[in-house]
């Protein structure tokens, strides 16, 4: 629709673009999720790919940033002892 072309039409666009050439392998991923639930302490988190991995070690370093940033705020909060 030509109203949307702009938005979700350039994310329908991209998806196509992208369609067929991720860089994970669904064998793969499938026999590692089976590995990973049938072990003694399965993870609670299971991080699939490079791209995966590097995104989610970003997002736990940002986070970590914007903790300690905030740090002293939050931990004010608590009943003086």
């Amino acid at each position: 629709m030509p109203d949307y072309e702009a938005t979700a039409g350039k994310t329908r666009a991209s998806a196509a673009e992208r369609n067929q050439k991720q860089q994970g392998n669904p064998a793969l991923a499938a026999d590692a999720i089976v590995q990973a639930v049938t072990s003694p302490k399965p993870p609670l988190h299971l991080i699939l790919g490079k791209f995966a991995y590097d995104r989610m070690s970003q997002k736990l370093d940002d986070f970590r940033r914007e903790m300690e940033t905030w740090r002293a705020l939050g931990l004010g909060t608590d009943f003086k002892s």
